[in-house]
């Protein structure tokens, strides 16, 4: 039996540093763009990711076409109605057909909101915020990851419902003898700010989910927010509440999107850094928070 021998210190194996060799087995996971990949496949991964967005997609579809039919059908009415002061005159006009195509942003929203919430909360309600925190220690990178993945998925998802929306409701609007001029300023608005006020909201409901760490609270906030508090400040003729109304999200998006008629005393730009104020206080707050707290 023999046994190995070394003639010189030369020929000595040389170990591997335990410090050096863990920092390059954690390394690739570690930098943002490894962060961004395990994120994508963990909600690919999630079948509510899947049916959340297809809902949303089936929402934005539907509502856009039964309100384009009901003012299609109905427009003679709706026209009186304008002519009386009933309604705004915005609200009537063969040009309406140009905002419908986000009739359902209200209600897809909703649906967008809770994939947000969903894709923070169940690191911690599974508990695999342990696994995942401790393969990426400084935590900031999968919150980060997290945040900007949500911010593409809920501004892509909206971006293809308006236009499957739009392909939906041309042809209603001729089968009445009306059009829908997507070259206008007011279907511009719809393409491009809908979704980008569907991503605010979204991303605000993700920072609230980092903060309180459940799906529920954050869901119901969103509710809330979107079509309870709005309904109920409606009711008052209070100064004081009707400008907490004009600065409700849902207020700032009908603003970007032109869809106000008037109802909500802001302009364009402030409504625009009021929606990214919205967006960004609970995401540095739950950033500062899944920094220092415990898992």
């Amino acid at each position: 039996m023999t046994a190995s021998t070394f003639d010189s210190p030369s020929q000595q194996p040389v170990p591997t540093p335990a410090r050096e060799y863990q920092r390059s087995q954690l390394g690739g996971n570690n930098i943002f763009v490894g962060v961004i990949r395990s994120e994508i496949i963990k909600m690919r991964s999630l079948r509510s990711s899947w049916i959340l967005s297809i809902l949303s997609l089936v929402v934005f579809v539907g509502l856009a076409a039964l309100s384009a039919w009901a003012i299609g059908a109905f427009m003679g009415e709706v026209t009186a109605a304008a002519e009386s002061g009933e309604v705004p005159s915005e609200a009537a006009g063969p040009g309406l057909f140009n905002s419908m195509a986000s009739s359902g942003w209200q209600m897809a929203v909703l649906l967008l909101a809770a994939l947000a919430v969903i894709n923070i909360s169940s690191e911690f309600v599974t508990g695999a915020a342990r696994t995942t925190f401790s393969a990426t220690p400084r935590r900031w990178p999968v919150y980060w990851a997290k945040a900007l993945l949500v911010a593409v998925v809920t501004f892509g998802v909206s971006l293809v419902g308006v236009i499957l929306s739009a392909l939906v409701v041309d042809p209603i609007a001729k089968n009445y003898g009306f059009s829908q001029d997507i070259s206008s300023e007011a279907f511009q608005r719809q393409l491009w700010w809908m979704p980008f006020a569907v991503m605010a909201i979204s991303l605000m409901s993700f920072g609230i989910a980092a903060i309180i760490r459940n799906a529920v609270g954050p869901i119901m906030t969103m509710v809330a927010v979107i079509f309870v508090l709005p309904g109920i400040l409606s009711i008052f003729d209070n100064e004081i509440l009707k400008n907490i109304l004009d600065w409700l999200p849902s207020s700032l998006a009908s603003v970007l999107m032109d869809q106000s008629m008037g109802m909500y005393d802001v302009e364009f730009w402030p409504a625009f850094f009021g929606m990214l104020a919205w967006a960004a206080v609970p995401l540095a707050v739950g950033a500062w928070l899944a920094q220092k707290r415990d898992v």
